[in-house]
């Protein structure tokens, strides 16, 4: 913990008016180290996403309650200014607990890692360059009001409002009753909420819907002007310009930047950050390439050929079993039935030969034995006589059916 004490004065003394705010899982991967435990875990996570601070003492008092060195070590080794939302700033509206957004850009920029540091910059560069020219062509084309992801988000408010009845006090105030017995004050003018949500990502959560719905007034009116396609326009606004190559830059009469010093560590270098034992496998490969996660556990997998659950028919050993029990059944005759003698389908050899049509390429038969109207054709007529020509049209259909037309001359 002494790095990250070492990082959080810096950050005081360098940047004091800005919040700092620490990624909860890595904050709970040292907790764990001393209080390991799914129970203990799942209290962290409760206390990281607790929006008022009565909430969150109520949760403390219930960790101590259950483990007195969990609560020491929380008080000793964190403040809770730093990884809980009941004591975020307001004005950034934005309540993310994790660093998700580093982990996205260092895994599009795993192929620009990889070369010396010019180049990689450079990758970097032109990436960002075609990035911020993506976004500006597409969100042009956009006619909404605000962002995509956030009309996605009030889709979701609005069903979740239905458990929550507010109440008109006068000059835009609401009380809001919820179905477990919660109840909260709204303000719609302020856009204030006293479960803090609103206040915290600037977008209406399921209270501040339910009142929403009384005034008959959209939802987009009550977001947060962040979130809107003008503020996304002055996001992705600035132009990253194009570059000259090195043979038409000035030549300012110095020496040529030398390269670091390179140690070269044992074993192969790291391209994906190291994973908690305790964590799901990545969905990518070590080259970045996308891997195919596994469905176990997700599916309930029935085999087409057997019925059975817990295979597919790829992996079906049950079919056959059943095949090799059909066969010894109609290559063993009954005693009442008279033998028949079926063509050679064993070779001398023991291995089984499968007989395919000539004429309606079916396996099992042979051109001589088979019913189709065109192989009895052919037996019929083993030439073509004269004054009788036999057109065969064949044609796609749902039973893949052949038409034969005869015309007498």
């Amino acid at each position: 913990m002494a790095g990250i004490k070492g990082l959080i004065q810096a950050i005081q003394e360098l940047l004091p008016d800005v919040e700092h705010r620490m990624c909860v899982r890595h904050m709970y991967n040292n907790f764990k180290k001393l209080h390991n435990g799914l129970a203990l875990k799942e209290r962290i996570w409760a206390l990281a996403r607790a929006l008022y601070k009565n909430l969150f003492n109520a949760l403390m008092e219930a960790l101590k309650a259950v483990d007195e060195g969990a609560f020491q070590w929380l008080l000793d080794n964190t403040t809770p200014q730093q990884w809980s939302r009941a004591y975020f700033r307001t004005s950034p509206k934005c309540d993310i607990l994790l660093n998700n957004l580093c982990e996205s850009f260092n895994s599009s920029i795993l192929e620009a890692m990889e070369r010396p540091i010019l180049g990689m910059l450079e990758t970097i560069r032109l990436y960002l360059m075609v990035r911020m020219e993506n976004k500006r062509e597409w969100m042009k084309k956009y006619t909404g009001k605000v962002c995509p992801k956030i009309l996605k988000k009030l889709e979701k408010v609005k069903t979740a409002s239905s458990a929550c009845i507010a109440t008109l006090s006068g000059d835009w105030n609401y009380e809001v009753r919820c179905m477990y017995g919660d109840r909260y004050t709204l303000n719609l003018a302020s856009r204030t909420c006293s479960c803090r949500r609103w206040e915290l990502n600037g977008i209406p959560y399921a209270h501040a819907m339910s009142a929403i719905a009384l005034t008959k007034e959209p939802p987009e009116n009550f977001v947060r002007e962040c979130y809107s396609k003008e503020a996304y326009m002055r996001a992705y606004g600035p132009i990253i310009y194009p570059l000259n190559g090195e043979d038409l830059w000035k030549d300012l009469k110095q020496g040529p930047v030398l390269t670091p010093e390179t140690i070269k560590l044992p074993g192969r270098p790291k391209k994906v950050r190291r994973r908690e034992p305790d964590e799901p496998p990545a969905a990518t490969t070590s080259r970045g390439q996308t891997k195919r996660l596994s469905r176990v556990g997700l599916m309930d997998y029935k085999c087409r050929k057997c019925k059975q659950k817990g295979h597919n028919s790829r992996k079906c050993s049950n079919s056959h079993d059943q095949g090799n029990v059909q066969q010894q059944a109609t290559a063993v005759p009954s005693s009442s039935q008279p033998q028949q003698q079926t063509p050679n389908t064993v070779n001398p050899g023991g291995k089984k030969i499968k007989y395919r049509c000539g004429v309606c390429r079916r396996f099992g038969h042979t051109r001589s034995s088979c019913d189709s109207t065109l192989a009895s054709l052919y037996r019929r007529y083993p030439w073509e006589p004269p004054g009788l020509a036999v057109s065969i049209v064949y044609y796609m259909s749902t039973s893949k059916t052949a038409k034969i037309a005869i015309d007498c001359k």
